[in-house]
């Protein structure tokens, strides 16, 4: 999820280029297909919307795009995650021996 203020820096997974230089053509395509199928089905079990997905896709490795608010609302990453909110309260907890608020 994406806060008040946050940035979001989108573009295609980043791989190292030992890796994709080291095989022919197709054996690299073929390795940053299965590669970018793994950090997509990653988004989408995380919750990212499948129009977020293509979107990051879309931008070149070597550029960013910055999702702006409107943007992060229209693909459901703005505001509350209330597993994390969970999460957060219990370490503090386990931590601090007390829920530290806001």
């Amino acid at each position: 999820m994406m806060w008040y203020r946050a940035k979001l820096g989108l573009h295609r997974p980043t791989f190292p280029q030992q890796l994709l230089a080291g095989f022919g053509y197709g054996e690299s395509q073929d390795i940053y297909k299965k590669l970018t199928d793994e950090v997509s089905d990653y988004l989408k079990e995380m919750g990212a919307s499948p129009i977020l997905i293509e979107k990051m896709l879309s931008i070149s490795s070597s550029d960013i795009y910055f999702i702006g608010e409107q943007e992060a609302k229209e693909y459901g990453i703005a505001g509350d995650f209330p597993a994390f909110n969970e999460w957060i309260r219990a370490r503090q907890v386990k931590d601090f021996r007390k829920e530290i608020t806001h």
